[in-house]
C-alpha cells in the first residue's frame, strides 16, 4: 500500500518531497534575535531527519511585537544568519518557512520596552495588560514591517512565509470578536475582522513578489467566549483561499483558552476535525496539527480527507528521525513523545530554552554529538531497576559496547509509569516502555524480569559497574489509622489494583500523586467516553444530560493539602487542566489543612488557623510525597561494592532529570 505519508505535496510554488512538516515553536534559542549555530543545528538535525517542511519562528517583524528569545526578522542585519539557516535546512532537501509573527497584546511592554497594540483597547489576561487600540498610523507600519519582513524572508533563502493568525497574537485579535471590538471597516462581520490580514496578505504579494507563497496558520477554534467558532473559522479559510493564500495551517484555541492544546490531556490528533471542516471548505492544502504523534495516525489522518499535510512539532523534538523511522518501516524505533510538558511547555513558558525529557540533545545538537563513543574495553554492568532511567542507561551502557544486564523486581519494566499507562492516565507512557523494550532487545541488553536484587546476589555476580535505579517510594501515612473502620492505603495500592476505594474517599497529599489519584478515582467512577459517545450517537439522552453526566462523579473526594497549592510537582503546562478537571468532577480541595485523626468512618481536619471539621470517609490513602529507595544503596555501600547511583533514587526529580543522569553515569564508565 503507497504512503499518503511520503507522497510529495505542491504548496503555490513550493514542492514537498513529503507531508510532514515542523510547525513553529519559539525554543527560546535566540536571546539576541540572531539565529546562532544552537538554532541552526537543531533545525538541520530535524532536516537530516528527513521532514518535508519547516517552519522557522516566530521570527518578529517590529520590537514592539517582539517575543521573548525569538528569532529578529525585523531589519538586514539579521539577514547573515538567517540565510545560512535556510542553506542548512534546504541542504538536507527540506523546505524553509520563515514564520511572521507579531505579539499584539500579547507582546510584554515590561520585556520589549515598548507600548504593545491590539485592534481594540482589551485586556489580556496573558499579558495581563491592555494595549493600544491601533489607528490608521499604527497599522500602516505594521503592514509595511509584514511586507518587508517576507521580502527579507525570501532574500535569504525562505521558500515561503507563514502568517501567524493563530493562538490570540495580532492578526488572531483582528479575526476574532473577541478582541476586535472595532466600529470601523476592520472590524464588525467576519469580512471586516478578516480586512487586516487581506491587507497584509496583498503587502507582502506586493512586495516579495506573487510567487512567493504565503501560508496562513489560523485557529480552528478560538476556544475563548465570544470569540471564533469552527463555523467562523471555515468562513475566514473561504476567504483566505480567495484571496491567493497557498494554504491554510489550522491550529487549535489561544493561549489564554482553558482548552488544552497539547498536554496528554488532548486525545491524540484531537483537533483534525478543524481541519477537516476548513479542508472541505477551500481548494488549496490545509495542514493539520496538535497531537499527532505517530505515522499511523498521520495516515489514517491523509486517508479520511482530515487534511493534505501532518504538524508534528514535538514529536520531532523528541526524535528528530521520526520521519525517516517511519518511511523505512521502523516504527517501533520512533522515541516517542509522552506529552509530559516537561522540557518543552513548561520551559517555554518560563522563558527556558526547549528541550526534551526523554532526548537529552534535543537543543544542544551544536555542543554535542550523536554518535555513540564506543568503548576501547567492554565493560560487564548491572543495571538495577527497570524505570524509566534505569532502562536509558542500560541501552546507552550497551550502544557505547558494554555487556549489560538489567535487572528489575516486578515482572514488567516502567516503574510508577507502567501502572500510569495502564490505568489509562497517559497511554503514551505505554507506548514509551514498547520502545525501549525494543531498544533494550535491539542493544542485546539481558533483561531479568521479577529478579528482585539483594546485596548478597549482587555480590555473586560478576560486574565491574553497578547502575543502581531503585526509584523512589512513598512516604509513610502521618498518622495513626488503627482505629478508622475503612480502607485505608498508599496512593500507588490504587493505581497497582491493590486498594479498591469505596464511595467516600480523603486523599492525604496534594501534590502530582495525590491530584493525579483524585483523578483516576473520579474518571473511574463516571461515566465512560465510550458509554457517552454512545448516549449521543442514538440520542438516548439531552446534549445537555450527556454533558452533565460526563462530570459526574459517583465518588465523594477529598484531597487534604498542608501547603497553599495543589498540583506541587505537576508542570505548568499541565497543572491547570488537571485542576480544572478535577473542579469539574467536584473533587474537594482542602489546602493549608492537615489530617489529625482518623476514628471509626470520621476523619478530622485542622486548619492553618486552627478550626477544626469533620468528614465522613469509608477510604482513607495518602499521597505524602516520594523519598529515595536506598536500602540496596546503603547495604551495597557497606559491603564495599562500586555503583552508580541515578534517577529518583538519588533523588525524586521527574523523567528529565533521570534520563540526563543515565547518560552521564553511563559516560563514567
Amino acid at each position: 500500500m503507497a504512503s499518503l505519508l511520503f507522497s510529495g505535496l505542491q504548496v503555490g510554488e513550493m514542492f514537498l518531497k513529503n507531508r510532514i512538516i515542523m510547525p513553529a515553536i519559539n525554543h527560546c534559542y535566540s536571546p539576541d534575535g540572531f539565529c546562532g549555530k544552537q538554532i541552526k543545528d537543531y533545525y538541520q538535525r530535524r532536516a537530516k531527519g528527513g521532514v518535508g517542511m519547516i517552519v522557522v519562528g516566530g521570527c518578529f517583524i517590529d520590537k514592539a511585537g517582539a517575543g521573548s528569545k525569538m528569532i529578529d526578522i525585523s531589519s538586514d542585519a539579521f539577514n547573515d544568519d538567517l540565510s545560512k539557516l535556510t542553506f542548512a535546512i534546504n541542504d538536507e532537501d527540506a523546505a524553509a518557512v520563515a514564520q511572521l509573527f507579531h505579539g499584539g497584546y500579547y507582546a510584554n511592554p515590561a520585556k520589549t520596552g515598548l507600548q504593545n497594540i491590539g485592534p481594540s483597547a482589551v485586556y489580556s489576561s496573558f499579558s495581563k495588560t491592555t494595549p493600544k487600540e491601533m489607528d490608521e498610523t499604527d497599522m500602516d507600519t505594521v503592514v509595511k514591517a509584514y511586507a518587508a519582513a517576507a521580502l527579507r524572508a525570501r532574500k535569504c533563502g525562505f521558500d515561503a512565509v507563514e502568517i501567524l493568525g493563530s493562538a490570540g497574537y495580532l492578526i488572531a485579535e483582528f479575526l476574532s470578536p473577541y478582541t476586535n471590538k472595532r466600529q470601523d471597516e476592520y472590524g464588525g462581520k467576519t469580512e471586516g475582522r478578516v480586512r487586516f490580514l487581506l491587507r497584509v496578505i496583498s503587502a507582502i504579494k506586493a512586495a516579495a513578489g506573487a510567487s512567493l507563497p504565503i501560508i496562513v496558520r489560523i485557529s480552528g477554534n478560538d476556544f475563548m467566549a465570544g470569540g471564533n467558532s469552527s463555523a467562523e473559522a471555515v468562513m475566514i479559510a473561504r476567504l483566505l483561499a480567495e484571496n491567493g493564500v497557498a494554504a491554510i495551517s489550522v491550529t487549535g484555541g489561544w493561549h489564554e483558552s482553558r482548552v488544552p492544546q497539547l498536554p496528554w490531556q488532548l486525545p491524540p490528533g484531537g483537533y483534525h476535525y478543524l481541519a477537516q471542516q476548513v479542508r472541505g471548505a477551500v481548494d488549496i492544502p490545509v495542514f493539520a496539527a496538535n497531537r499527532i504523534n505517530t505515522p499511523e495516525l498521520a495516515e489514517h489522518l491523509l486517508a479520511i480527507g482530515a487534511a493534505d499535510a501532518i504538524c508534528m512539532g514535538r514529536p520531532l523534538i523528541a526524535d528528530p528521525d521520526f520521519p525517516h523511522k517511519a518511511q523505512y518501516k521502523q516504527e517501533a524505533l520512533i522515541r516517542p513523545c509522552i506529552a509530559c510538558g516537561q522540557s518543552c511547555t513548561d520551559k517555554v513558558f518560563s522563558g527556558q530554552e526547549v528541550g526534551c525529557a526523554l532526548n537529552p540533545q534535543a537543543g544542544q545538537e551544536y555542543q554535542t554529538t550523536e554518535k555513540i563513543r564506543k568503548v576501547r574495553f567492554a565493560k560487564k554492568v548491572l543495571v538495577i531497576g527497570g524505570g524509566i532511567t534505569g532502562a536509558h542507561a542500560a541501552i546507552a551502557a550497551a550502544q557505547r559496547g558494554h555487556k549489560v544486564t538489567l535487572w528489575e523486581k516486578e515482572e514488567h519494566l516502567g516503574g510508577h509509569l507502567y501502572y500510569a499507562g495502564k490505568m489509562g492516565m497517559n497511554a503514551e507512557f505505554l507506548k514509551l516502555l514498547a520502545y525501549l523494550e525494543t531498544m533494550l532487545s535491539l542493544q542485546g541488553v539481558d533483561v531479568c524480569l521479577g529478579k528482585k536484587a539483594t546485596v548478597k546476589n549482587v555480590q555473586e555476580i560478576p560486574v565491574d559497574t553497578v547502575i543502581l535505579s531503585s526509584g523512589s517510594k512513598l512516604a509513610s501515612c502521618p498518622l495513626n489509622t488503627s482505629e478508622f473502620s475503612g480502607n485505608t492505603g498508599d496512593a500507588l495500592a490504587v493505581w497497582n489494583g491493590q486498594c479498591l476505594p469505596r464511595q467516600n474517599v480523603i486523599i492525604i497529599g496534594g501534590g502530582s500523586l495525590g491530584c493525579l489519584t483524585a483523578l483516576l478515582l473520579a474518571r473511574q467512577s463516571s461515566l465512560s467516553p465510550e458509554q457517552l459517545r454512545f448516549l449521543l450517537m442514538f440520542e438516548a439522552e439531552s446534549t445537555e444530560t450527556v454533558a452533565r453526566l460526563a462530570v459526574q462523579c459517583s465518588r465523594n473526594i477529598i484531597i487534604v493539602e498542608q501547603g497553599k497549592k495543589l498540583g506541587r510537582g505537576i508542570g505548568a503546562g499541565t497543572r491547570w487542566p488537571i485542576l480544572q478537571e478535577l473542579s469539574r468532577y467536584g473533587v474537594e480541595f482542602c489546602s493549608e489543612s492537615t489530617v489529625i485523626a482518623a476514628t471509626k468512618k470520621t476523619v478530622t481536619i485542622q486548619k492553618a488557623d486552627g478550626a477544626i471539621f469533620e468528614k465522613t470517609a469509608d477510604t482513607l490513602l495518602w499521597a505524602t510525597g516520594f523519598v529515595p529507595n536506598r536500602e540496596l544503596y546503603m547495604g551495597l555501600a557497606n559491603a564495599g561494592k562500586k555503583i552508580i547511583l541515578i534517577g529518583d533514587a538519588d533523588r525524586p526529580a521527574g523523567i528529565a532529570h533521570g534520563v540526563v543522569q543515565a547518560l552521564e553515569a553511563v559516560g563514567s564508565i
